[in-house]
């Protein structure tokens, strides 16, 4: 592989790491969101957790997904980071879709 090549390839591993990060931090603002808009005396704190554990769940996930993608990046495994990262930011959607 030619050395453009590779500095392309980690130029957009690169990103892709700033999009997952991005994407796992936004799921950990989701949960303290849905925290935050869900407070009333109507609604037992119980409800709360149970609407807002599949943020942090989901979250978690992609955190370590995110951090196996940063291993191979640092081990110049550009493809596989890239196609990590991109199963990182998709993994949410699906796992919403599946569960309903």
């Amino acid at each position: 592989m030619s050395t453009q090549r590779s500095e392309h390839l980690k130029k957009i591993s690169l990103i892709f790491l700033g999009v997952a990060l991005f994407s796992t931090a936004l799921q950990v603002v989701g949960y303290f969101q849905t925290q935050y808009q869900l407070v009333s005396p109507l609604i037992p704190k119980s409800t709360i957790d149970i609407i807002s554990k599949p943020h942090l769940q989901l979250a978690g996930i992609s955190f370590i997904l995110f951090l196996v993608a940063f291993i191979f990046h640092r081990y110049s495994k550009y493809k596989a980071s890239i196609v990590i990262c991109i199963f990182t930011y998709l993994f949410p959607q699906l796992y919403i879709e599946i569960t309903g």
